[in-house]
């Protein structure tokens, strides 16, 4: 029977190329030669600094081995070259918590580059296998860990190019690291623009403010379609 596939995005696919090529180009080299200098020191039997060598050898070939099968199994999926109204793997859920009303929003990615703290869910996820093969209007329900159900509604199913969330870009390199939605990239700029303070209090207010839009212009690079002309700076000048 063959191996079975992996689904990964690109830039999951790209992380564990870069991850292989750093392990077995720059820390392979650095282990070996701790190794040798710690081979320097004396009786290897009771050589601490040699030990922990060859155990970080040991790790560190065994990810490579690790990192290489996972790689020459990997089905690379993009999501923003999808379409469709179903949830599949690669799309953007929306959903609504029927019982407490919360809304969260996942995209469902491979199992090596999962992050529910950037709102990236594994595909082998409770909810994401709960949610694939359905649309904007179902429900869903998932069991908890800890016991219990928890039931959501699909509001909304969308395809992007799957964004780290965690890293926000700055308002300095908005318009240049974002390719997308330029008229808005300007218009954030414009809309940024602040009078020279002219107490301490100003300059405060001016960076709290300056920080909001900072916070603002991220989460409109996001590339969903209902943010091309999304401006929630004015109402903060």
């Amino acid at each position: 029977m063959a191996d079975q596939k992996i689904p990964m995005t690109p830039k999951g696919a790209q992380r564990l190329k870069d991850e292989l090529k750093r392990r077995k180009e720059v820390d392979r080299m650095k282990i070996v030669r701790a190794i040798e200098e710690a081979r320097g020191h004396g009786d290897l039997s009771e050589n601490a600094d040699y030990s922990a060598a060859k155990e970080a050898q040991s790790f560190n070939e065994g990810r490579i081995k690790e990192l290489e099968g996972t790689l020459a199994l990997a089905n690379v999926i993009d999501p923003s070259a999808l379409s469709g109204k179903k949830v599949v793997f690669g799309a953007t859920v929306k959903l609504t918590d029927t019982d407490s009303g919360e809304e969260v929003v996942y995209s469902i990615v491979g199992e090596h580059e999962a992050d529910i703290k950037k709102g990236l869910i594994s595909i082998t996820a409770p909810l994401a296998r709960a949610a694939i093969g359905r649309e904007a209007g179902d429900t869903v329900t998932v069991k908890m860990p800890k016991g219990g159900q928890r039931e959501y509604e699909i509001v909304e199913v969308f395809f992007r190019e799957v964004a780290d969330k965690g890293q926000c870009h700055s308002l300095s390199n908005f318009s240049t690291s974002i390719p997308i939605m330029p008229e808005m990239n300007r218009q954030v700029r414009q809309d940024a623009r602040f009078d020279e303070p002219d107490s301490e209090l100003d300059r405060h207010a001016s960076d709290v403010i300056q920080a909001c839009i900072e916070v603002l212009a991220c989460v409109a690079s996001s590339g969903h379609p209902d943010l091309a002309s999304w401006r929630p700076w004015r109402f903060l000048i």
